[in-house]
């Protein structure tokens, strides 16, 4: 859904050959923009001639059609390795499927096999950045039916988990699957093609009910890379402090950077936690957000398959990083290649000398002519209960790229400017050797990738946001909805304005918040109004009917990042 939702972000690839929207790809897949879905497809599906948007529904080329939803158990190789495995038509074991599709692709339990039955689903989409995460945050809901036993759906859960190679089913990755078969007005049955679904998930929660219609489980999920979104994986256990001279030193390369200081607390949980393989985080800055190298051809995705192999460094290959989790700098996108760009003039908060450098053990003093600070240099301090994304974006605010980014002639013809997201994907270390916790250690990987963020986002009051003339020519899907008569797609939708007059904003303007007061008692440079210039110089209320105009109050007490 996020994926044709963000389609008007394809503004170089939609007016020129369309490729056949199939089923998206890779363990990020429900997060990926428009441009990199139809990236991610384009060598898997032949192209079809040039189309007219917005496209039509595939499925009223049938008379009558209907889905077969279907649950399956993944093993390691195939998390780590999706368009060669289970995206490529990989057959894999079944808990179960509608439709009594696939009958002898059953989990055997020491009981036999059984059948249960889905029904209810239902997956929930949060579109935009708005919810407290900086990436799109989905939950899948549905039942189960078994009719004629109870507690047999959950001993098929383990069963087939033990099958591939996870010892605990609860931290073992699911695959669900949408297909949909479409019936033609010559009464033939077919498979609609390019349009299957599949969502790697975990497990939740399970409640069971049961009455004399047999046993009903409702179940909730949320897909597998959601897990370095949980508390447990981003949330900081402890003050921290990151420096560098690039967004890459920062947040990956340097000996203090946010990604080295979380994982040698992860190392310290072997000694503390008795814990054999801790978990690891990668911070990654890929040129190639698409899960498949569109320079690869099928052929080489296809022989991969056959590889299997499982190892820690074919896991580290496969992301384009060392030993050390680090990327070679020309292999950075442009974010992870800026600048933190402090200097005389952009001071920062510098960071002390190492002690190992100043302190002469023989005399027992300190050596001042070694007691210097580098202007390039800031430390950037962040408390206990900061979260990884959190970190990661007041680093890109205060880099270059940030502040090249806002400049007004970086605006595309459609309205958009350059701007980032963190996409989040999660990796199992294949090792069964963390006793203590019963459960395999992760590789939470948080991409930052390209993003383009429309105008209207941030415009001033009253300013005139251009470039909705080109995004109409773009649109992909259109929904006839409102006193059309036409609505064959939705069900229901709802739509709510918020007619707010006034957005509150900080009383100083910014100009005197905890950040802004401790950088300057540290060195930093002096207090400036840079929320009001931006508003400066904008056009007065328009008085032209159907136009809301706007305005701000500066009546707030603090900012929302505010000793962030």
């Amino acid at each position: 859904m996020s994926a044709i939702d963000s389609a008007t972000n394809a503004s170089k690839t939609t007016n020129a050959v369309l490729t056949a929207i199939g089923a998206v790809t890779g363990l990020s897949a429900i997060t990926d923009a428009a441009s990199n879905f139809l990236k991610s497809v384009s060598m898997k599906y032949s192209k079809i001639p040039e189309q007219k948007l917005p496209l039509p529904n595939p499925l009223f080329a049938y008379a009558s059609y209907t889905y077969v939803v279907g649950i399956g158990c993944l093993d390691d190789y195939d998390v780590h390795n999706p368009d060669s495995t289970y995206m490529s038509s990989k057959s894999i074991p079944l808990l179960c499927k509608s439709a009594n599709a696939e009958p002898f692709n059953r989990v055997r339990t020491p009981y036999g096999a059984f059948d249960f039955f889905i029904d209810d689903l239902e997956l929930a989409s949060q579109i935009g950045f708005t919810g407290g995460h900086n990436t799109n945050v989905t939950d899948i809901k549905f039942k189960i039916t078994e009719p004629f036993s109870m507690g047999m759906f959950v001993i098929a859960c383990q069963q087939i988990a033990q099958m591939q190679g996870h010892a605990n089913w609860r931290s073992a990755p699911f695959l669900l699957t949408v297909e949909f078969r479409g019936n033609t007005e010559q009464g033939q049955i077919n498979n609609i093609p390019n349009i299957t679904k599949k969502i790697p998930f975990k497990f939740g929660n399970i409640k069971m009910d049961v009455s004399d219609s047999g046993s009903i489980y409702d179940c909730s999920a949320y897909p597998w890379n959601q897990i370095a979104l949980h508390d447990e994986k981003t949330v900081l256990k402890s003050d921290i402090s990151i420096k560098g001279r690039s967004v890459q030193e920062v947040l990956q390369t340097g000996e203090k950077s946010l990604q080295a200081v979380i994982n040698k607390r992860y190392e310290r949980q072997k000694l503390e936690c008795s814990i054999t393989v801790p978990d690891q985080i990668l911070i990654l800055f890929p040129q190639e957000v698409a899960s498949i190298d569109t320079k690869s051809s099928a052929q080489e995705v296809k022989s991969s398959a056959t590889a299997r192999n499982m190892t820690v460094d074919a896991l580290y290959k496969k992301l384009g990083v060392s030993k050390k989790l680090f990327q070679e700098v020309a292999d950075c996108n442009a974010i992870g290649k800026a600048d933190m760009a402090f200097s005389e003039e952009r001071k920062g908060d510098a960071p002390i000398s190492n002690e190992g450098d100043v302190f002469d053990p023989i005399s027992g003093s300190f050596i001042r002519g070694k007691m210097t600070t580098d202007v390039k240099l800031s430390d950037f301090r962040f408390s206990q209960n900061t979260t990884v994304l959190n970190a990661i974006n007041q680093v890109l605010l205060a880099s270059s790229f940030a502040t090249e980014t806002l400049s007004a002639d970086k605006l595309s013809p459609e309205g958009y400017r350059d701007w980032w997201r963190i996409d989040v994907m999660t990796y199992m270390l294949s090792s069964d050797e963390n006793t203590a916790t019963g459960t395999k250690p992760n590789l939470c990987v948080y991409r930052v990738v390209p993003y383009q963020a429309h105008a209207c986002k941030m415009a001033a009051p009253n300013a005139k946001v251009s470039g909705f003339a080109n995004l109409k020519k773009q649109v992909i899907k259109e929904y006839n909805y409102i006193y059309t008569g036409q609505n064959v797609d939705i069900k229901t939708f709802n739509l709510t304005f918020n007619n707010g007059f006034q957005t509150i904003m900080a009383a100083d303007g910014f100009s005197a918040t905890q950040d802004v007061s401790q950088a300057s008692q540290t060195g930093g440079t002096a207090a400036t109004d840079s929320y009001i210039k931006t508003i400066n110089g904008t056009e007065k209320p328009s008085s032209k009917i159907g136009v809301t105009p706007t305005e701000f109050k500066f009546t707030g007490l603090s900012a929302s990042s505010d000793k962030q």
